[in-house]
């Protein structure tokens, strides 16, 4: 028996073709669908904020979160303080959400901010916070620091002369003596730290400073070679300079009583009179100057070790 054939008519024919579109289209409608979902505006901005740090990388460079940090702000002002900005006015509760910064803690945030000039407080219910200006809260900012530096100044001043540095030397002296750890050793961080005790160091110096240095990192210690060069003026003390690297000594005036030599060893370390000893853990360019790190010992062992090398170096090293 011969097949039957079926018989489509034009109508059938339409028919099935516009089915078939229409199960087409819909497929491909759920698969669009499936990987572009709809999103309620809310939830974007979750997403795209769930980090902390996610924000103020969209708003500023790494550069400008390091000179806010520089300037004063912390982590939690920078955020809330650009989100503001962003914003011109809002709430504590909006700040908070936008910038990632706990809400408890927003407030208190806020509560700085306005003391520093960043901000300006409209009373109200809520209250909403203003945004100024960069350019006015940079010179707000400025002229709190000058206040209270002139403070800090002032007091520092009236302590000298007062009984209360007496009280807490004695207080200090009496520590040491009953402490029965005759050797002290600690870390130090920030670059600014490292040379006040170097300083420090060197000013109670009895028989020699020896420190060993680069190029780079000896145009930032003007204020600890003044302090040595002050301490090897009219004594007996001798102060040597061991400086690895291109040195250009036109470049840099070099306090009287100083002897300087270029080195081959590119290590960053000062022994005081054979005792204390500071060692510093990285170079000067490979950090930030608040995350530079030395280790102070006072030990006589190790800083007779310590000096012992130095003067290996100093005889290998040629004079500038």
């Amino acid at each position: 028996m011969g097949q039957r054939k079926h018989k489509h008519t034009p109508k059938a024919v339409a028919g099935a073709t516009e089915n078939h579109r229409a199960e087409h289209t819909s497929t491909r409608a759920t698969t669009d669908c499936q990987k572009t979902p709809i999103y309620h505006p809310i939830v974007i901005k979750i997403e795209i904020f769930k980090k902390p740090a996610d924000f103020l990388c969209l708003m500023l460079s790494n550069k400008s979160l390091i000179e806010l940090k520089e300037f004063g702000l912390n982590s939690y002002e920078s955020r809330i303080w650009v989100a503001l900005l962003s914003r011109g006015t809002s709430t504590a509760g909006e700040l908070s959400d936008i910038a990632n910064v706990p809400r408890s803690r927003s407030y208190d945030v806020l509560e700085s901010l306005q003391k520093k000039g960043f901000v300006v407080v409209k009373h109200g219910k809520p209250i909403r916070y203003v945004a100024v200006s960069p350019d006015d809260a940079i010179v707000n900012a400025k002229d709190l620091i000058e206040a209270v530096a002139r403070k800090q100044e002032e007091t520092a001043e009236s302590m000298k002369s007062g009984s209360l540095l007496g009280e807490l030397s004695s207080i200090y002296r009496q520590g040491f003596e009953a402490s029965s750890d005759e050797h002290v050793s600690g870390s130090i961080f920030g670059r600014k730290n490292i040379h006040n005790h170097l300083e420090s160091l060197m000013r109670k110096a009895k028989k020699s400073i020896a420190l060993a240095t680069t190029a780079e990192a000896i145009e930032s210690k003007h204020a600890v070679l003044k302090s040595a060069a002050e301490k090897a003026a009219g004594s007996d003390i001798e102060v040597r300079i061991l400086v690895a690297g291109s040195f250009d000594k036109s470049k840099i005036k070099m306090p009287k009583g100083i002897k300087v030599r270029k080195a081959g060893i590119k290590s960053r370390f000062c022994v005081v009179d054979g005792e204390d000893s500071i060692v510093l853990l990285f170079n000067s360019g490979d950090v930030h100057p608040e995350y530079e790190t030395a280790v102070w010992i006072s030990n006589p062992d190790f800083g007779s070790g310590i000096e012992m090398v130095f003067n290996a170096a100093w005889k290998r090293s040629t004079p500038l």
